[in-house]
């Protein structure tokens, strides 16, 4: 009798310590779960398709592909061959071939870096009906550098702004396009063209053309003090979930719209994601706060419009 009940016990306390383990289980799931949705970019489960071929440079290639998988976009890499070498000589594997693509629409962007490889695209039976194809399917089409030559001969730079690299700019204006000066990345439509080195900024406008919106709110609040009005700046984003440091440049407008930098002031992040710092006493003058954001994702940094306000002393 004291076995059986001893045995019973022990049933008992193995059944409890099992739903226990259950328990935890299912808690570590559902909170993983939640933590995974917050996780990553809008442009989550996109699917962007690269194409390449022997000769294009692989920091264009490598770094907006890393931005890109870094925002949890599914990236393809179509090439010409199986096996591409790139400008440095390194041998990089294609996940598919151009020539296997049946269907582009697929895919919700395009993009093509720059290198060496852009005749080669040109000259692929498939590359310009291809991008064609996904022009008119309202796709999301992206040249970085010499990429943007195979835009051009796909007839998607004609009527539209662009920018790319100094050397080449004729060749699209030429080609009709509308060349936007003093620009890194630019977007017209669902045409994005860039020059390097830029690739966070360029990886930016195609998160943003794929559906990501990303700003800031920034906010100047003054007070009156014995010596004068002392300032301080508070920075919101939209998504404070990427941010991981603001920093600003306080600048004065001197003659002839001159920008006359202050102060470089790193701002302290609250609970609630907020960022503030405190500018202090700021003599009479027209500012300029040029912020600059750091993201979890790549160490990514990007500058956001640059904030301008007045102080008249009153």
């Amino acid at each position: 009798m004291i076995i059986l009940k001893k045995s019973i016990r022990i049933i008992a306390t193995g059944f409890f310590v099992i739903i226990f383990i259950a328990q935890v289980g299912l808690f570590l799931i559902f909170s993983d779960m939640n933590n995974s949705s917050e996780v990553g970019m809008s442009i989550r489960g996109t699917d962007i398709i690269i194409f390449i071929g022997d000769g294009v440079a692989e920091e264009e290639l490598t770094s907006v592909k890393t931005y890109l998988q870094n925002w949890k976009g599914v990236i393809s890499i179509a090439g010409v061959q199986n096996e591409t070498t790139l400008l440095n000589g390194s041998i990089f594997h294609a996940d598919f071939l151009i020539g296997d693509i049946y269907n582009i629409s697929f895919f919700d962007a395009i993009f093509i870096p720059g290198g060496e490889h852009f005749q080669t695209l040109i000259s692929h039976p498939m590359v310009i009906d291809l991008l064609q194809t996904a022009n008119t399917n309202e796709r999301v089409i992206v040249g970085l550098n010499e990429g943007t030559l195979v835009l051009a001969e796909a007839g998607l730079i004609d009527g539209r702004k662009f920018t790319t690299h100094s050397s080449i700019v004729t060749n699209l204006t030429n080609a009709g396009g509308i060349y936007v000066e003093g620009t890194n990345v630019v977007t017209d439509g669902n045409i994005i063209t860039a020059k390097p080195p830029n690739y966070n900024e360029l990886s930016y406008a195609i998160g943003n053309a794929l559906g990501y919106s990303y700003s800031l709110e920034t906010d100047i609040h003054f007070k009156k003090e014995e010596t004068g009005w002392n300032y301080s700046v508070t920075i919101e984003s939209n998504d404070k979930f990427i941010v991981e440091e603001i920093s600003i440049n306080l600048s004065r407008v001197g003659e002839g719209n001159q920008k006359i930098l202050i102060q470089m002031i790193n701002l302290t992040k609250d609970n609630n994601g907020v960022f503030s710092t405190t500018l202090g006493i700021l003599p009479n003058s027209e500012y300029l706060i040029d912020t600059r954001v750091t993201s979890l994702y790549g160490n990514v940094e990007f500058h956001p419009d640059i904030s301008r306000f007045s102080i008249g002393g009153n």
